[in-house]
């Protein structure tokens, strides 16, 4: 069940890739999943690289003061 206005939500682009338009042919539809796949790989990159600069830079800013 969706809620009202919904269908003008704007879709993010990896829920674009994944939509299967039949009038594609296949070797299309397979470059939108590999598109999809490579995003998706980045996307977790980015999130770990968020996560570790964080610490890295706090590292490096205090662990030669003392």
């Amino acid at each position: 069940m969706s809620d009202p206005g919904d269908e003008h939500r704007q879709l993010d682009i990896l829920e674009r890739l994944d939509v299967v338009w039949y009038g594609m042919g296949e070797m299309a539809l397979d470059e939108r999943r590999e598109a999809a796949r490579e995003i998706r790989a980045l996307r977790d990159e980015v999130r770990r690289l968020r996560a570790v600069l964080p610490m890295h830079i706090h590292r490096i800013l205090y662990e030669g003061s003392g």
